[in-house]
């Protein structure tokens, strides 16, 4: 995502805590793919029995666009599930937080958008009280012990939530998902998940993908 570099030297003797900037440039740092981090322990619950991982994770910075190849699919394609959390700074109620645009073999694409407190929320919710929070928090699919203490110097967890974007007809040959992150926060995708039914009962929020072309 978008970021910065700036070099400089130790500022004149007499000058102490100055820096001399030598340069400063903006920079467009890529995302990498990598495995999920997540345990799918829970998937069953949230995703259905038959619900295929395609085992991916990344980071998104502002600005930030990945691609992720899905393969082929066993079956048609009724749903994707979505694992995600995110940080570093703050997203208020419904505030857009990544594009997902879903293509198909046969030309067809998909849109939604990854929305603060009803699709994804702050991975590190716990770290001071709801009442402070700017959104509200989603249903929790895995959890992580945190390696520092909340405000109140007490232990907590580092959360990622589950989403289902639901397609209006169900999809025979995905290809890709293209993911492009437009907030300030730092996004993490902890897992992209391919569903041929939405299970009955599941805890995940739900949005329906829109066609676009």
């Amino acid at each position: 995502g978008a970021t910065h570099l700036t070099a400089g030297i130790d500022s004149p003797v007499g000058e102490s805590g100055v820096s001399l900037p030598l340069f400063h440039q903006p920079l467009m740092v890529t995302p990498l793919r990598r495995s999920r981090t997540v345990d799918p322990s829970q998937y069953p619950l949230f995703f259905g029995e038959d619900a295929h991982s395609l085992n991916t994770s990344t980071r998104l910075g502002k600005g930030a666009e990945i691609t992720i190849e899905t393969g082929g699919a066993d079956a048609p394609v009724a749903a994707l599930g979505v694992v995600s959390s995110f940080g570093y700074s703050g997203a208020p109620q419904g505030d857009p937080m990544c594009e997902i645009a879903f293509h198909a073999e046969d030309g067809r694409r998909y849109m939604q958008v990854l929305e603060s407190g009803v699709t994804t929320a702050r991975s590190d919710y716990d770290y001071r009280s709801p009442a402070l929070q700017d959104h509200e928090r989603i249903p929790t699919i895995d959890s992580v012990e945190a390696d520092y203490l909340n405000v109140d110097g007490a232990p907590f967890v580092r959360r990622r939530y589950a989403a289902i974007f639901v397609f209006p007809e169900p999809v025979d040959a995905p290809t890709r998902v293209e993911l492009r992150s437009f907030a300030d926060a730092v996004l993490e995708i902890h897992d992209l998940v391919l569903m041929p039914s939405v299970p009955e009962g599941t805890h995940a929020p739900q949005a329906t993908f829109q066609p676009a072309g």
